[in-house]
């Protein structure tokens, strides 16, 4: 709660930032239809690949193609924020560990967790760029054999 200058109570507008990052959360979790209300077409990606560069060309599109790309990788993987999310002006950000559990349907050896953090910028309550730093080792393994 604020107070007026004239002092009156007031609530304080609830601040849209938090839910913009729990509807992040979910768009990275494979909840694509989240993209279009929250996602610029234009986004500014910076998204690090083994034996690539960090920025990637093509926006919105590029970031719905590298989500389900991750989650074709490793079916039923969550994204589970561990600390954030943290709140500027403009910046949002959070560490997570994606995790995927081996079950009936596949052995134990088939687990996977890795960590990174998610720095998103909004403008006019929209995502407009996007870093993310995750242990690229970690999420490679799995899959097999890694040149290093």
């Amino acid at each position: 709660m604020t107070i007026n200058p004239n002092g009156n109570s007031t609530y304080a507008p609830a601040d849209f930032r938090r839910a913009l990052w729990k509807r992040w959360v979910a768009l990275r979790n494979a909840d694509l239809a989240q993209a279009e209300e929250i996602v610029v077409p234009a986004l500014v990606l910076h998204v690090p690949a083994i034996g690539q560069g960090l920025d990637r060309a093509g926006g919105r599109r590029a970031l719905l193609s590298w989500i389900s790309a991750l989650h074709a990788a490793f079916p039923a993987g969550r994204l589970a924020v561990e600390v954030g999310p943290i709140i500027s002006k403009d910046l949002i950000a959070g560490r997570w560990v994606f995790t995927r559990h081996g079950d009936e349907g596949r052995a134990a050896a088939d687990d996977v967790s890795f960590t990174g953090t998610d720095i998103i910028r909004v403008e006019g309550g929209r995502v407009v760029e996007f870093w993310v730093n995750h242990d690229v080792l970690g999420q490679a393994v799995p899959l097999g054999p890694v040149a290093v």
